[in-house]
């Protein structure tokens, strides 16, 4: 299938959701489309605060269409409306809190699974990553993280223990 193919069927597969949420919900919220990105292990995106766009990995898409459709638009559409409703009330509590595992269950009858397991060779850039260690566990960051500690722009907390993580070697 190329692109456009792809484009139409993502395309439609969100009005559905769109369609359903809203029905469902009782809010009413623009769809600003479908956007493509590559080499990435993420399947998709989105940023609510910026715009109403649903970003998707094309590479992953391609091998993936059914789960795409199933799965991964649904998930990122209920970012957009967990993020509606959470304005309205003035809530803050992250990007898979209760208010998505809600819309995920409720609205679309999924699991509210936070990460896919496809694979992703071929369609990922491989990255660099480090191994960190705090008071109870090995950590694995990846290159922008572990600049963000190394600059000290940012201090990352293991979120068992709540110590700070130190950096013990590259990984290749």
């Amino acid at each position: 299938m190329d692109t456009t193919q792809l484009n139409l069927i993502a395309q439609k597969r969100a009005k559905q959701c769109f369609a359903v949420a809203e029905r469902k919900l009782n809010i009413r919220i623009p769809f600003h489309g479908i956007k493509f990105f590559e080499k990435s292990s993420f399947a998709g995106y989105v940023i609510p605060a910026r715009d109403n766009v649903v970003h998707l990995n094309l590479g992953l898409f391609k091998k993936n269409v059914e789960f795409f459709e199933r799965d991964t638009i649904p998930h990122e559409i209920a970012h957009l409306f967990a993020d509606a409703i959470n304005k309205r009330r003035r809530r803050n509590e992250g990007h898979h809190g209760k208010t998505w595992k809600a819309v995920m269950t409720n609205v679309f009858g999924l699991e509210p699974k936070r990460c896919h397991d496809l694979d992703v060779t071929g369609v990922a850039k491989k990255t660099k990553k480090f191994k960190y260690i705090c008071k109870c566990q090995k950590h694995i960051v990846s290159t922008r993280t572990h600049n963000k500690i190394q600059s000290k722009e940012s201090t990352y907390r293991c979120r068992n223990c709540l110590s700070s993580l130190t950096f013990l070697c590259n990984m290749q």
